[in-house]
């Protein structure tokens, strides 16, 4: 089979690939990757994509079974929705500094992604980008001078994630954005959020330890609810929290 017949190109857009090779070199000629482009493809292991590539499409690594490693240029500077969903061999990503937007489901169900560092460009984590990634060890929130917002449900189902370096950049944490993570122990949140949203750490069952800043004011409705293992906190003195927060909970001091 040619390149031609391989790669179907349009004007600088890969609409589709044919090939059937383990190891891919996308050419250069190629400035934008389409939606879907490669989804459901099983052949593909290794991807270098070229920096000519200025964009990828939704979906467009989409549960590419057997893809283990990819790398990304430092022209790209969105992972768009869904682009790397299902891609349950990837063990290892690194997400380049021009990147500022990491899209909906971008990695979710990335089954045996074991750590991710998010770099200090990255300006918003969207809905469910990492959920389900049940491998998942770590997480590193690198300083920078942009604020960062985690969208809802953003690492939910992270079961193995046992350790989170906060950064006081962040803003925002949303709704269950770290829920259901199991493994984990201990929380030092960052002085930079005002509020612990709804759920937000709901059924973390092993967390032990919540360390508050004074900054936080709020504490929503079914935050650590379900988290059997945490018994002692201190909530700042005029923080405000619901019945609801610490549900289940075997709290003897607050």
């Amino acid at each position: 089979m040619s390149e031609a017949q391989e790669f179907i190109i349009k004007d600088g857009t890969l609409i589709k690939y044919n090939g059937k090779r383990s190891t891919l070199n996308i050419p250069e000629s190629v400035i934008s990757i389409a939606e879907d482009a490669f989804n459901s493809n099983r052949e593909i292991k290794n991807v270098s994509i070229p920096n000519s590539v200025t964009s990828i499409g939704k979906g467009a690594f989409k549960s590419c079974t057997n893809l283990k490693s990819v790398s990304i240029p430092d022209s790209i500077t969105r992972i768009s929705d869904n682009s790397f969903e299902f891609c349950q061999n990837i063990e290892k990503i690194t997400i380049p500094s021009s990147v500022t937007n990491i899209g909906y489901g971008a990695f979710a169900c990335c089954s045996n992604l074991k750590n991710i560092t998010i770099p200090s460009s990255v300006t918003t984590i969207e809905k469910e980008a990492f959920n389900n990634c049940t491998n998942l060890e770590s997480i590193t929130f690198l300083d920078g001078e942009s604020m960062l917002e985690i969208g809802v449900s953003a690492f939910v189902y992270c079961e193995s994630l046992e350790s989170i370096s906060w950064t006081n950049r962040i803003s925002l944490i949303g709704a269950y954005a770290f829920s259901e993570c199991y493994s984990l122990k201990k929380i030092y949140l960052p002085d930079s959020i005002p509020s612990i949203s709804k759920g937000m750490f709901e059924n973390c069952h092993s967390l032990e330890e919540v360390i508050f800043p004074e900054s936080i004011t709020t504490i929503g409705t079914d935050a650590f609810s379900g988290c059997l293992a945490l018994k002692q906190i201190c909530i700042p003195q005029n923080c405000k929290y619901e019945e609801t927060s610490f549900q289940e909970c075997k709290i003897i001091k607050y």
